[in-house]
């Protein structure tokens, strides 16, 4: 049948009404799937599953058993959950507020409502009462890894003296700290991820300091839930100088001081055998008392730690070849670094009070610290002995170890601390003798020693800050203070001797000019301080400073250069008493008005 013109065009718009009709009419949308219904590989994968038996056609192509269960397993959380949680977070915000209010100080506190439904508000009440009736719920916090014996727990029966907390005012935003002998128990509460958090503000700012422990073999035996009570004591130590140092933790400090505090007093009233780790956690704790304006404390706990190395002789580690494994070996380097952090401690603290050196240097038998990334690694290094150091500088032998640029930061800390106690001793012997000729012939000769042993040092310290200008090293920095502070000390030695023939009198205009030269020196370096974070500071940083002030005050009327020293370290030392209560102390003893607060942020 033949079809003409007009009848394609009537075909053509009833196709083209149609296509448009069909196009204007409203999408039906696609039938949701009932939940539930789909098979377990379906509900896995996220497919649209047809349900099909005994198999659906995704399990069929997919060569997989289809499962298909009857029911469903309710969602979300059960009931009650939610209201649990609201109390475990109420109790948490009722323990913080009664820490940062004090024991002794109580206050009544407002509880916090949280925005929600009017079902939430009519059992606030209820959920108040709950949460006042009973303790913290276990599962609020995930529990620290190390466990608590029964011995360090209560503390109440073991220990009649020790300290309390302080209450804290509102003008003071740190944590408790304890300052009285009064009994308090002690709740802590220090989840993994917080430990984990403190152990690495510990390698990160203390160690660089207190180079005592080697990370991984620490790492090691810190997980194990059955630790000895002296590796408990030494971690918790650690915890409170890594709070110390930090600004998130300080909440923390006292409560871990107390702690660790604690635990030492009563391994010593048991007495327990003697561990390194005893001696290690001593140290940390009286560095922590030196900062939180506790410093008598702080020197009978260093004295503590400075009897038990004596009795376990640990300065005569070397005194026979050692023999043992590689483990051995990170051992023995760990206890000889404890050693002379012992000895650098007993130098300058001895400096700044001008008292009795405890640790003998003749009678050291103990080699030098490895280098740091051989004890890290812990691979064997062979060091020679502090004499043999200082005999090569005496000597000024070419390519000796003393001079060498590359020794670590650690090493020259303790060469730096023994010119400090000989400057010491040569005071403290020399100008209570003066009046005897050979006493004097003694003292030049042994000023002699010493000043070729200080120029050698502070030549090598000199250029290695230079190159960190920038970025000045904060150990470096206090090691080339200390130096200079040791120049200082010389000439006021010598200023006590009297100037009874032309050698003397050349030696003390020699000094004169040197001492001035420290002075412009000195200056310069005080205001380096400023570059470097206050947090990984030495903590004797006040202490080179300190006595600086105190030469330049009795020489001010001589120089200008010696008055503007003064301002230049008064400004340090403000800066550094947000963390260091040394420089508080300091300014006191400059005669500089500071107000009485507790070091903390």
């Amino acid at each position: 049948m033949a079809l003409n013109c007009s009848d394609i065009r009537v075909m053509s718009f009833a196709f083209d009404y149609q296509t448009t009709a069909d196009s204007a009419a409203p999408e039906q949308p696609r039938p949701r799937q009932q939940l539930g219904s789909a098979c377990e590989s379906c509900r896995r994968k996220k497919l649209r599953c047809d349900r099909g038996q005994p198999s659906c056609m995704a399990c069929v192509a997919a060569g997989v058993p289809c499962v298909m269960r009857s029911s469903c397993p309710p969602r979300g959380p059960k009931k009650g959950h939610l209201k649990e949680l609201r109390n475990q977070i109420l109790a948490l915000e009722t323990r913080l507020n009664e820490q940062e209010l004090g024991a002794t100080n109580q206050r009544p506190r407002s509880r916090r409502r949280t925005n929600s439904s009017n079902s939430d508000d009519d059992g606030n009440n209820e959920r108040t009462q709950e949460t006042q009736a009973s303790p913290i719920p276990a599962a609020a916090l995930t529990p620290v890894s190390i466990e608590l014996p029964p011995w360090s727990a209560p503390m109440s029966n073991f220990l009649a003296p020790t300290v309390t907390m302080e209450p804290v005012g509102e003008d003071i935003p740190q944590a408790m700290i304890p300052t009285g002998l009064e009994r308090v128990p002690v709740a802590l509460h220090l989840t993994a991820i917080m430990c984990s958090d403190l152990d690495q503000l510990y390698f990160d700012r203390v160690h660089n300091f207190a180079p005592m422990l080697q990370r991984f073999r620490y790492l090691s035996w810190s997980k194990q839930p059955n630790k000895t009570r002296g590796k408990i004591c030494l971690q918790y130590a650690m915890w409170t100088l890594a709070a110390a140092l930090s600004s998130q933790f300080q909440f923390l400090r006292g409560q871990l001081y107390t702690e660790a505090r604690q635990s030492l007093d009563a391994l010593e009233m048991e007495n327990q055998d003697m561990c390194i780790e005893r001696v290690q956690a001593w140290l940390l704790i009286s560095l922590y008392e030196f900062m939180s304006d506790f410093y008598q404390r702080g020197l009978v706990s260093v004295g503590r730690a400075f009897r038990l190395v004596q009795l376990m002789r640990l300065h005569e580690i070397d005194k026979l070849p050692i023999t043992g494994g590689q483990g051995d070996l990170i051992d023995i380097e760990s206890t000889r670094r404890t050693f002379w952090m012992a000895y650098t401690i007993d130098r300058f603290t001895s400096a700044q009070d001008n008292l009795s050196l405890a640790i003998n240097e003749k009678q050291i038998k103990t080699r030098l610290p490895a280098p740091h990334s051989q004890f890290m690694s812990g691979r064997p290094a062979t060091m020679c002995f502090l004499s043999e150091v200082i005999a090569g500088i005496d000597s000024e032998q070419p390519g000796n170890s003393a001079t060498d640029l590359t020794m670590c930061p650690f090493t020259q800390s303790i060469i730096v601390a023994t010119m400090c106690g000989r400057a010491l001793g040569l005071k403290q012997r020399f100008v209570s003798q003066q009046a005897y000729q050979d006493v004097i012939t003694e003292f030049y000769l042994r000023y002699r020693t010493l000043n070729t042993f200080l120029t050698a040092r502070i030549k090598i310290l000199s250029m290695q800050i230079s190159s960190t200008s920038e970025h000045p090293d904060a150990l470096l920095l206090f090691l080339t203070l200390a130096t200079y502070m040791i120049v200082f000390m010389l000439y006021e030695t010598i200023e006590t001797i009297p100037l009874g023939t032309e050698e003397s009198h050349t030696l003390l205009l020699g000094h004169e000019q040197r001492s001035l030269d420290a002075v412009h020196e000195l200056d310069v370096l005080a205001s380096m301080l400023t570059q470097v974070n206050h947090f990984q500071m030495h903590p004797f940083t006040p202490i080179p400073l300190l006595l600086s002030a105190r030469y330049c005050l009795t020489h001010l009327g001589s120089n200008d250069a010696y008055s503007n020293l003064v301002i230049t370290i008064t400004k340090a030392l403000e800066g550094l008493t947000i963390v260091n209560s040394l420089a508080q102390n300091s300014l006191r003893a400059l005669g500089m008005n500071v107000p009485n607060f507790r070091v903390g942020l």
